[in-house]
C-alpha cells in the first residue's frame, strides 16, 4: 500500500489495479494531496463462533513519494458487521511500522506529532494526516485492524528532496595554482534521491583532463562529485559551476573560481614603426599576467613616460589574465624618435619588450638617379680593373688623397 506526491504544484501518483482477496485496487488523487485507500469487507459466510473477521484489499500498491513541506493523506475504509458497531473505534490503530510507535488508536493521537492527525468520517473511513513533511518521516506506515486474528496493511512514505550542495570548499588557496600544477574541485551534494553532479565552464568553454601520462581529453560538461584539473595552464582559469539535479526542482549550482599564477609575458605586433613629424603613433603591447601586473613605460634614456596631453598611457582588459597596454604620442616631435620599452611586473617575475621609432625619410627621386649614374661611372667602368682604387693608387700615389676626397664631395652634394 503507497502512494506518491511530488512536490510544487503536481501530484504524480504511480499506481497499479491488482486483486486482493478479490476485491479490485481503484486510485482517487485529491488536488495536491493522494489519499491512500484501504478497504475491509466483512466474509458472507457465517460464523459460530461470532462475527466475522474483516478482510484488507489493497486499493493503491505504490510509493508514498511526497517533498517535504508538503501534506499527505492515508486513508483506510472498512465495511463491518451490526454486531461491530459498538467496539469499533476500538479496531483501529495506525502505526510506524519500521519503529513500532503506536501514532493513534482511532482519532486520538498516542504520538506527541503536532505534524500528525487521524480523522474519521462516521462510517467507515480513517484517514492520517501528515502535515509539513520532513524527511525523517520516510518509512512504512501501517494501519491496523486489531480483529481476532490481527488485520493489517502496511504503506510506505519516501520523501524526496531538492538537491542541496554542502561542500564548502571556498578556501582561495586550494582553488589556486601555479601554472602547469594541479587543482582538484569537489562538490558534494544530498537530496533523495541522490543527486547527480555535473561540472561545466560558465564562459561555455570546454573542460580539459589530463592524466598522469600528459594525454588531454576536452569536455564540454563532467559527471562527477570531483573534478582533477591537472597540468592546468592560464587558459584554463576561470568559473567552473557545480550543478545538482535530482528530478526534484530546483536544481541548484554553485560557482568556484579557479585562478592560475604565472610570471608576466608580452606580445608584440610592429617593432619599428616610422613616422614623420606631426604624425601621430600608438604602440601596442600585449600582457598576460596572474596576479595582474603593473605596466609602466620608458623612453631609451631610462626615463619614466608621465601621461600628459602629448603621451596618453590606456589599458584595456582582454580577459581574466590579459590586457592591452597602450602608449599614445600625439604630433610627433624630432626629440621623440627613438626607442621606447614597455615593462611589465608582478610578484612572479618581470617581462620587457623594445619598439623603435623611426623617423622617415624622403629621398628626392631626381637627385638619387644621378647618384646611381655617377656611382656607376666611377666603380662599374667596363675596365674594372684599370679603375679599381688598387690599381689606380698603384700607377697614381695621389689617387687616394685627391681624387677620392673629391669623390666624397661630390656624392655628399648629391645626397643634400
Amino acid at each position: 500500500m503507497s502512494l506518491s506526491i511530488v512536490r510544487p504544484v503536481r501530484a504524480y501518483v504511480y499506481a497499479r489495479a491488482p486483486r486482493y482477496n478479490g476485491v479490485k485496487s481503484s486510485l482517487k488523487p485529491y488536488g495536491n494531496k493522494v489519499e491512500l485507500f484501504v478497504k475491509t469487507v466483512a466474509r458472507a459466510r457465517k460464523y459460530a463462533d461470532g462475527p466475522p473477521s474483516p478482510a484488507i484489499a489493497i486499493i493503491q500498491n505504490s510509493p508514498v513519494e511526497t517533498v517535504g513541506g508538503r501534506q499527505t493523506l492515508m486513508k483506510w475504509s472498512r465495511q463491518y458487521s451490526p454486531r461491530e458497531v459498538e467496539r469499533h473505534e476500538d479496531w483501529i490503530a495506525w502505526l510506524k511500522s519500521d519503529s513500532r510507535a503506536i501514532l493513534a488508536m482511532h482519532t486520538h493521537m498516542v504520538a506527541p506529532n503536532p505534524r500528525l492527525s487521524v480523522t474519521h468520517n462516521g462510517h467507515n473511513t480513517w484517514k492520517l494526516h501528515v502535515f509539513n513533511v520532513q524527511p525523517e518521516d520516510s518509512g512504512t506506515y501501517m494501519c491496523q485492524v486489531n480483529t481476532d486474528p490481527m488485520r493489517s496493511q502496511v504503506g510506505h512514505m519516501k520523501v524526496l528532496t531538492p538537491p542541496d550542495i554542502v561542500d564548502q570548499m571556498d578556501d582561495f588557496d586550494r582553488l589556486t595554482s601555479l601554472e602547469r600544477g594541479n587543482v582538484w574541485l569537489r562538490c558534494k551534494a544530498v537530496g533523495n534521491p541522490k543527486p547527480e553532479v555535473t561540472w561545466r565552464r560558465e564562459d561555455g568553454r570546454s573542460i580539459t583532463l589530463r592524466s598522469e601520462n600528459s594525454r588531454s581529453l576536452t569536455v564540454k560538461t563532467y559527471k562527477n562529485e570531483d573534478l582533477h584539473l591537472n597540468g592546468i595552464l592560464r587558459q584554463e582559469m576561470g568559473s567552473y559551476l557545480c550543478i545538482a539535479s535530482n528530478g526534484v526542482p530546483p536544481s541548484v549550482s554553485k560557482r568556484y573560481y579557479v585562478n592560475v599564477l604565472f610570471k608576466p609575458t608580452i606580445r608584440i605586433k610592429d617593432q619599428i614603426i616610422v613616422a614623420q613629424t606631426n604624425d601621430d603613433v600608438t604602440f601596442e603591447c600585449y600582457v598576460e599576467s596572474s596576479p595582474k601586473s603593473l605596466t609602466t613605460w620608458y623612453t631609451q634614456d631610462g626615463v619614466k613616460v608621465i601621461q600628459d596631453a602629448w603621451h596618453i598611457i590606456s589599458e584595456e582588459i582582454q580577459n581574466e589574465y590579459s590586457s592591452l597596454s597602450n602608449l599614445a604620442l600625439k604630433s610627433v616631435k624630432e626629440s621623440d624618435f627613438g626607442a621606447y620599452t614597455c615593462f611589465t611586473e608582478n610578484a612572479f617575475g618581470t617581462s620587457s619588450a623594445v619598439f623603435q621609432l623611426q623617423e622617415y625619410l624622403y629621398i628626392d627621386a631626381g637627385k638619387e638617379n644621378q647618384r646611381r649614374r655617377y656611382y656607376h661611372h666611377h666603380h662599374h667602368h667596363r675596365n674594372h680593373r684599370s679603375q679599381s682604387p688598387v690599381y689606380r693608387k698603384a700607377i697614381n700615389p695621389f689617387y687616394s688623397t685627391l681624387q677620392e676626397k673629391n669623390i666624397s664631395k661630390l656624392y655628399a652634394h648629391l645626397m643634400t
